[in-house]
């Protein structure tokens, strides 16, 4: 079953330190950390599959999650890097509600999504929005998400 995961491009320490534009140039995503400093990150970041949704978030103090860039992974990861294709257009910022606060995963490097509220249903809406939708987008899994984002969020998704 494809999954969703959200991924940070702010790598301190770098010059430019925020990746999002090279990730979107060269069409992946990555991790920052070498295996050393973070091997937990790469075990998780090896549980992406080809079929997966991707997204590059920033979460800066506040009740905002700016969602910069959404895709999906065309392959399995390889090391510390996983092919992506960037869907244009589609960013945005999402209010965090206080439930979804309780969700303290925002500002980690990667994690993978699991609360199925507006956030979720916003993404997929995004993807839905952008042409030319990619079968990918349209297959049972994406519906799937939609379905449950507009039972948790009760508003429809067109």
């Amino acid at each position: 079953m494809a999954r969703m995961w959200g991924i940070g491009a702010y790598w301190s320490g770098d010059n430019p330190p925020d990746k999002t534009q090279s990730f979107i140039d060269e069409q992946c995503a990555q991790i920052g950390w070498s295996s050393n400093d973070a091997p937990a990150l790469y075990e998780q970041f090896a549980q992406i599959e080809a079929g997966d949704i991707i997204y590059i978030k920033s979460k800066p103090p506040g009740k905002k999650l700016h969602i910069k860039a959404i895709g999906y992974v065309l392959d399995k990861p390889d090391g510390s890097k996983v092919k992506v294709k960037w869907m244009p257009n589609t960013s945005f910022e999402h209010d965090i509600s206080a439930i979804e606060s309780r969700y303290n995963v925002y500002s980690l490097t990667l994690y993978e999504e699991m609360n199925a509220t507006c956030n979720r249903a916003r993404i997929i809406r995004k993807m839905r929005a952008t042409k030319p939708l990619r079968k990918e987008t349209k297959s049972l899994v994406a519906q799937e998400f939609v379905r449950n984002a507009q039972k948790s969020c009760r508003f429809e998704i067109n």
